[in-house]
C-alpha cells in the first residue's frame, strides 16, 4: 500500500524562562493550605510551623484558601502578564470587571470548554453545572469552579487581593533579597543551557521528563524556577499555554556559588557512564526495555550486582523504572557534552 502524507508536523512551541517573586508568594500560599504534602517537600513540618503565628488577618485569609483551594486563581492570574510588581498585580485586578475577573479565575480546561467558562463566568447555571460535570474527577475543580461563579465579587476580588499581599508582606519581603539570588542564579544557568540544546531537548532536560510532547494548540512553554515547592514540578496550563513551575538546582541553593563547583547531575552521569558494565546496560536498554532478570542473563554477572549497576544508573537518570522493566531516558542522551561546555565556558566546537 502506497501512502501520501499531507498532514503537517507542527515546530515545538515557543520555550520562555521567567522568574517572578509573585508566583513564588502563590506556591507558598498552595503549600502552607496543603498539610498533606508537609512531608514531601524540602522545607519540613517544622520549617512551616516556624513561620506562624501569621498575622490574624492573614489567618483568616489562608483558612480561606485551604477552604476553597482559592491559592490557584492567584496563580493563574498571574500568569495573565508578567506583573513586575504587587502594586502592578493589584491594578491589573481592579481593572478587571466581574464577568472579566471571574473567567480568568476559574482553571482552563481547553478550547472545547471556552464558551462554556465565559457563560459560567456571567452567572449561567446550566454553564457551570456543565464545567463541573467535565471534570467531576478532580480533586477540587468543581468547588473551585462553584466558588468563583457564585461568590460575591467584591468579596472575592478583595480576598484576592489581600491573600497575596499579606503573604507578600509578611513572608516574602523578609526573605526577598536571598530569595531573589536564588531565582535569578538558577534562571541564568538555565538560559545558558538553553542556547546549548533544542527546545524540545531543553525542555525535556529541565523537567526530567523522557520524550515530552507538548498537546495539541500550545504554542508557548513557560518555565519558572520555583523554591517553594522543590522537589516537584507544579504545571499549569492556560490558553496555548503550559505552565511548569520546577525546582531549582542545588547549585542555586547555595549562599556563595563556586563557578569551580560542576553541576551535581552532571558528576553523577560522568560517574555513571565511567563503567563498561553500565554502559553494556545502556546499549541493552537502547534496543528495548528489559526486566533486571533480562539484564543479568545478558550481562552474565550476578542479580545483586547488576541490581547495584542499575541503581547508579537510575540515580543519574540514565534509566528508569517502567513497571517490572527499565527504560533508557534518551532525552537526558548528549546534554552531558553541553553542560559540561557550559561549565567550562567553552563555546560548542565544530
Amino acid at each position: 500500500m502506497k501512502i501520501l502524507d499531507t498532514t503537517y508536523q507542527a515546530s515545538f512551541p515557543e520555550v520562555r524562562i521567567k522568574k517572578s517573586i509573585l508566583h513564588e508568594a502563590a506556591l507558598g500560599i498552595a503549600a502552607v493550605t496543603n498539610k498533606a504534602i508537609y512531608k514531601t517537600l524540602d522545607h519540613d513540618n517544622l520549617y512551616w510551623e516556624n513561620h506562624r503565628p501569621f498575622s490574624r488577618k492573614l489567618e483568616k485569609e489562608l483558612e480561606e484558601a485551604e477552604k476553597n483551594n482559592t491559592w490557584k486563581v492567584v496563580l493563574d492570574l498571574l500568569q495573565e502578564q508578567d506583573f513586575q510588581d504587587i502594586a502592578e498585580f493589584k491594578k491589573y485586578i481592579n481593572t478587571l470587571s466581574e464577568t472579566e475577573f471571574r473567567m480568568r479565575s476559574l482553571p482552563y480546561l481547553g478550547p472545547a470548554l471556552e464558551n462554556t467558562g465565559k457563560r459560567a463566568a456571567a452567572a449561567d447555571k446550566q454553564a457551570i453545572e456543565l464545567m463541573k460535570d467535565s471534570i467531576n474527577e478532580h480533586a477540587f475543580f468543581p468547588s473551585l469552579v462553584t466558588h468563583v461563579c457564585v461568590t460575591p465579587i467584591k468579596v472575592l476580588r478583595e480576598h484576592i487581593i489581600n491573600l497575596i499581599t499579606l503573604w507578600y508582606e509578611e513572608i516574602i519581603i523578609p526573605n526577598k533579597k536571598e530569595l531573589f539570588e536564588v531565582l535569578r542564579s538558577d534562571m541564568q544557568a538555565k538560559q545558558n543551557m538553553k542556547q546549548q540544546l533544542s527546545a524540545k531537548a531543553f525542555v525535556q532536560w529541565v523537567l526530567d521528563y523522557n520524550e515530552y510532547e507538548p498537546e495539541p494548540g500550545v504554542t508557548e512553554i513557560i518555565l519558572i524556577p520555583q523554591v517553594t515547592y522543590r522537589p516537584w514540578v507544579i504545571y499549569s496550563e492556560r490558553k496555548k499555554r503550559k505552565i511548569f513551575y520546577y525546582p531549582v538546582d542545588d547549585e542555586s541553593l547555595q549562599e556563595r556559588i563556586d563557578p569551580y563547583k560542576p553541576h551535581f547531575k552532571m558528576v553523577q552521569r560522568y560517574k555513571a557512564l565511567g563503567d563498561e558494565n553500565r554502559l553494556k546496560m545502556l546499549k541493552l536498554l537502547s534496543e528495548k526495555d528489559r526486566t533486571l532478570k533480562e539484564l543479568t542473563e545478558a550481562i552474565g554477572m550476578g542479580k545483586t550486582t547488576v541490581h547495584h549497576h542499575v541503581t547508579l544508573l537510575r540515580s543519574a537518570r540514565l534509566v528508569a523504572a517502567e513497571g517490572s522493566k527499565y527504560r533508557l531516558q534518551t532525552h537526558v542522551l548528549g546534554v552531558e557534552s553541553k553542560q559540561l561546555l557550559n561549565y567550562l565556558n567553552m563555546e560548542e566546537m565544530e
